[in-house]
């Protein structure tokens, strides 16, 4: 019966990257970019990514309701960040975090998943994808979405949005593997990578 429920979750996990996958793809064919990451003004973050596709996602009434001349923050986009988008929900992932999804007093729905807006320039670094003459900035970048043009690798190609289930927590094939510290500095057989 376990084998089932995790063949399920994985299924719905797929469903869900295909359905944000869509939302950002008609996202672009609305505004000519896929969603930005986030977007700043003054130094802020003041809008996610998935903001930007609400509509996309069946979340229209939520998306009407966000106040874009406010920050994320602001008590009065309450009704909107704190909404459950069920597509943004990894099943496996553990339950309850609804109710600790919380900062400065105010409630967020939780999301799973996470845009890709850069190649982190430490891993580059190491060699591991070498030889290395790419542009580092992701399909989701800060500030503005990349356009169809950008992506040189053609989008079928490129990852625009990642699972990260169960934050801060590692979660990996549905079941907890340490925290996110010690998971970056340690690989599978223990050795020490970095700190």
């Amino acid at each position: 019966m376990q084998k089932v429920r995790e063949a399920a979750a994985r299924v719905k996990c797929q469903n869900n990257l295909k359905q944000i996958g869509a939302a950002c793809h008609m996202r672009h064919d609305a505004e000519g970019r896929f969603p930005p990451a986030w977007v700043k003004k003054n130094g802020d973050s003041f809008h996610g990514w998935g903001t930007f596709v609400l509509p996309y996602v069946e979340q229209r009434a939520a998306f009407d309701r966000y106040c874009w001349d406010l920050k994320y923050d602001d008590p009065l986009n309450q009704p909107a960040v704190r909404s459950a988008v069920p597509a943004f929900i990894y099943p496996s992932a553990p339950g309850g975090r609804e109710a600790t999804n919380t900062a400065g007093g105010q409630s967020y729905g939780v999301c799973d998943y996470s845009p890709i807006y850069d190649v982190d320039p430490s891993l580059v670094a190491t060699g591991l994808l070498a030889p290395w003459a790419g542009d580092p900035t992701g399909v989701c970048a800060v500030e503005q979405g990349a356009r169809f043009t950008d992506v040189t690798d053609g989008t079928s190609n490129s990852i625009a949005v990642a699972e990260v289930a169960g934050r801060p927590e590692l979660w990996q094939s549905g079941k907890r593997t340490g925290d996110p510290i010690t998971a970056l500095v340690t690989r599978a057989g223990g050795e020490v990578v970095g700190e």
